[in-house]
């Protein structure tokens, strides 16, 4: 089972893109969550670009997954 598991998640590639747009997806629908409750002005709510992951933060995130 450990081998199926190792196999398969060798064959997944995910690029930098790949993880913009789940952060930009995920940030978009905590933006509706916070819009809806209308607690906050919503002037004050804006979403940021990301930054991109430098190759040592890749191996830590990589690092982090495979636990």
């Amino acid at each position: 089972m450990e081998s199926m598991k190792s196999e398969i998640l060798a064959g997944i590639k995910i690029s930098d893109n790949d993880l913009r747009l789940l952060a930009r997806s995920r940030a978009l629908s905590v933006q509706n969550v916070i819009l809806r409750a209308e607690k906050i002005d919503p002037n004050r709510i804006f979403i940021l670009q990301p930054n991109n992951l430098t190759p040592q933060n890749k191996i830590i995130l990589k690092r982090a997954g495979q636990r």
